[in-house]
């Protein structure tokens, strides 16, 4: 049963789709880029090769590096490829919120422009000291950009074991030994050379390399040792063990068992489900839960192996009474209208007005950032966890919230999407409560608790072992 409920919520589309709830006004979504302050513009590498690695970039990540209850916005950039310069360097770049949907580029004083060739991103708060660092997996060396507390972020590089240049993609943080904190694990693609060249055609038009064209690589796990380093456990633990062209990865808990597992998306191969035992090794069990084909026994990929660069529309779908989704792009307003190549997206609260907004990224061009201005009377709630015994940030901790006859479920992840992280405080829209609203909290060290006769629209702070909760703002 948990096998089932978890992977009827996992999907993976090539172009963005936003699922949104039902409601009885009209749902509008408004693209503020432009008034937004952020003048962010992606690069791939534009070598004018296609090489493989152009086409995989990059994620996002959405987090509140300074603590003041705002939500800020980090980009990825990939870089020059074989010798060539742009000037200035491309280099990742991060917006502080302003509020009011305004955004103010604090890269340079915050340290935290890396220049690598960047592909995946997640948050979290890795040394359990109050605010969130940023972990970037790049093609290259991957990178710890530690978060000081003062505004400013310190850079540390984790050191390949060998001479290779790897392919980094997704990345995640989990609590693989229930220790209170978080390890990390990157997802990496395949051994890229850029000898290598495809020689397919689509419809006679000559297209990119694929991941078929290159060996698939392992992935890498890092345990926490608690003291600000990590050591590479990959082999003892089972997951550097088997091979895969390894993309989009999440971390949860999919057979209910207390301990966190994880899905890794390959690329045009069979998918990987890596069950966690409980004594710190792992064991690859996707085909046997029936994750690592689709149903007609096909491989999938979070990304096609033969895709020129195109563009097309992002789609919206609202939840229809939680039985069906009705495409509602056309009439949510400006939102609605761009036709990019979309790579990243992101979703989360920017205006701090309890609905959800969007970032997305696009591929050699500008973001969108799409302010929700959708009005009705309905209620929301959002939760933001600090784990006491668990670590921190409370990842892999569950949050159940009953009202109204209805039952919404959340958990905590680091690193989710395409190579992306958000939603670190979880969102609840509520509708119109009828009766007692209720909050369960399954943390993820193993403790419940249950939080009655909670009102709505409001940002709740639920910290591990208090009866009651704070606001958060």
């Amino acid at each position: 049963m948990h096998r089932n409920y978890w992977f009827a919520n996992l999907l993976v589309v090539w172009q963005i789709t936003i699922c949104l709830c039902s409601a009885q006004a009209p749902i509008s979504l408004e693209d503020v880029t432009q008034q937004s302050g952020i003048d962010f513009e992606h690069f791939s590498g534009r070598s004018g090769k296609s090489y493989l690695v152009e086409t995989v970039t990059a994620g996002l990540a959405t987090f509140d590096y300074d603590n003041d209850g705002l939500i800020d916005i980090y980009f990825l950039n990939a870089a020059p490829l074989m010798n060539d310069r742009v000037d200035p360097p491309p280099t990742n770049r991060l917006f502080r919120n302003l509020g009011g949907m305004r955004f103010v580029d604090v890269t340079t004083q915050s340290g935290s422009g890396d220049l690598g060739f960047a592909l995946g991103v997640t948050a979290g708060d890795f040394d359990n000291d109050g605010d969130q660092d940023l972990f970037v997996s790049n093609f290259g060396p991957n990178v710890l950009l530690e978060n000081h507390g003062d505004g400013t972020f310190a850079r540390h590089v984790f050191e390949p074991t060998d001479a290779r240049r790897r392919v980094g993609a997704g990345v995640t943080l989990l609590d693989i030994d229930q220790d209170g904190s978080l390890d990390l694990f990157f997802a990496n693609y395949v051994d890229f050379s850029f000898d290598t060249r495809g020689n397919r055609k689509v419809f006679g038009i000559p297209t990119a390399p694929g991941p078929k064209d290159y060996k698939p690589d392992t992935n890498s796990l890092y345990r926490n040792l608690g003291d600000g380093s990590f050591r590479d456990i990959s082999i003892e633990s089972g997951i550097g063990l088997i091979a895969g062209p390894g993309m989009g990865i999440v971390a949860f808990d999919f057979d209910g068992d207390q301990d966190t597992d994880v899905f890794v998306g390959n690329d045009s191969a069979a998918n990987f489900l890596f069950e966690n035992k409980g004594n710190s090794t792992f064991e690859e069990i996707g085909l046997l839960a029936g994750v690592a084909y689709d149903l007609t026994g096909s491989q999938q990929g979070t990304m096609g192996a033969d895709v020129e660069k195109f563009a097309s529309p992002n789609y919206i779908f609202r939840n229809i009474e939680g039985k069906r989704f009705s495409d509602v792009t056309s009439t949510v307003g400006s939102a609605g209208k761009a036709v990019d190549v979309s790579r990243g997206i992101a979703l989360d609260d920017l205006d701090n007005d309890g609905d959800v907004d969007v970032v997305v990224l696009n591929l050699d061009d500008q973001p969108q950032v799409i302010q929700n201005t959708t009005k009705n009377s309905n209620h929301f709630l959002q939760i933001q966890l600090v784990g006491k015994e668990s670590n921190r940030d409370a990842v892999g901790s569950l949050v159940t919230v009953r009202v109204g006859g209805k039952t919404m479920a959340q958990a905590v992840h680091s690193g989710r999407g395409y190579q992306s992280h958000f939603g670190t405080r979880l969102s609840f829209g509520v509708g119109q409560p009828s009766d007692e609203l209720c909050i369960t909290v399954q943390w993820q060290k193993g403790q419940k608790q249950e939080f009655k006769n909670v009102s709505t629209d409001l940002f709740l702070l639920l910290i591990e072992g208090e009866s009651v909760p704070r606001r958060l703002r």
